[in-house]
């Protein structure tokens, strides 16, 4: 004689709670799945005129990275190749390993900008960009009359 399995029609309710609970486990808390790819920044004007941007490049030299300024857009790229090979002679040992990660971000900057007075630093991961803005851009206040 088969098996009788009683059937429950709320058992569905109570699966939804489980699968937030399996999403919530710190797992799945620290990877971002629509950020992957793209690099986080901060933009800002100084007091003294100038557009401050920080990108976070960890890991990245600075022959990698590619800042562009065109008409009042910034660009950044970070690209990095490796390829890794190891021979052992003893045992045969063979390993070859590939990888290539890339980032990239275009953002309006505040104002008109001086494209050609551009300050980049990177330093301990962090990409710093003084862009001076033209004195067009600065805010100035209008008399009503």
């Amino acid at each position: 004689m088969p098996n009788i399995t009683r059937y429950d029609p709320f058992e569905l309710m109570t699966l939804h709670p489980n699968f937030n609970r399996l999403f919530s486990e710190p797992f799945f808390k620290d990877f971002d799945f629509a950020a992957e790819g793209t690099l986080p920044l901060d933009v800002r004007v100084d007091t003294d005129g100038q557009v401050l941007v920080e990108a976070s490049l960890p890991g990245f030299k600075k022959e990698e990275i590619e800042v562009e300024l065109v008409g009042g857009q910034l660009t950044i790229t970070a690209q990095r190749k490796k390829d890794e090979e190891e021979r052992r002679n003893g045992n045969k040992f063979y390993r070859k390993e590939r990888y290539f990660g890339s980032v990239s971000r275009t953002i309006a900057l505040p104002g008109a900008v001086d494209s050609k007075h551009v300050n980049a630093e990177l330093k301990d991961g962090v990409l710093k960009l003084r862009i001076p803005q033209t004195p067009e851009a600065k805010t100035t206040k209008v008399r009503i009359s």
